[in-house]
């Protein structure tokens, strides 16, 4: 059986407003971008791993947060089809990087910024249906997605723990000797 493929992101509050915030941060570390990349290490690094890509380099800085010059194929976009471009490109970077079976976990999408939305609802129609990945969002409350009718969307409802559950699960934990009750450790 092969091994799970688990890759996490998560919104913050405080980039609920930045931009491609929650899937940059997903490609950064897939990517295992430095510090100090630039357009150059992102043009080098796409053509290594996706090198069908090449053209799509601007678009996925933009989602990077690296800058990178236009070329004549991302040059005279308009916005919205820029948009929708960068979340195509994206979603195949994706193809590309996450192995199968995978699971895709995006934390707080209460938070999420409306551009890695658009890529997770790209994601879910586009990708989704062919592959062996999950894409698990969680999230303090109700929050779709709304890829549409032909994508499942099942809500777990998680209720708060019990005193008693939460007893016992401190218990089974230092039993697993994965916590211990010394104070200071």
């Amino acid at each position: 059986r092969p091994e799970l493929n688990v890759v996490m992101t998560s919104c913050s509050r405080h980039e609920s407003t930045t931009p491609y915030f929650a899937v940059g941060v997903l490609l950064r570390g897939l990517l295992q971008l430095p510090e100090i990349a630039d357009g150059r290490w992102l043009a080098r690094t796409v053509a290594r791993v996706a090198p069908g890509l090449r053209e799509a380099v601007p678009l996925l800085g933009d989602v990077i947060g690296v800058d990178v010059f236009d070329n004549d194929s991302t040059r005279d976009l308009t916005a919205g089809f820029r948009a929708e471009r960068a979340a195509a490109a994206t979603c195949a970077l994706l193809e590309t990087l996450v192995r199968e079976p995978g699971l895709i976990v995006v934390e707080d999408v209460h938070w999420i910024d409306p551009e890695s939305r658009a890529v997770l609802v790209a994601l879910a129609r586009s990708v989704l249906p062919s592959r062996r990945w999950l894409l698990l969002t969680t999230s303090r409350r109700a929050v779709a997605l709304d890829a549409g009718p032909a994508i499942q969307e099942d809500v777990i409802e998680l209720a708060p723990l019990d005193e008693g559950a939460g007893r016992e699960m401190v218990y089974s934990a230092v039993e697993e000797g994965l916590l211990s009750l010394e104070r200071g450790q």
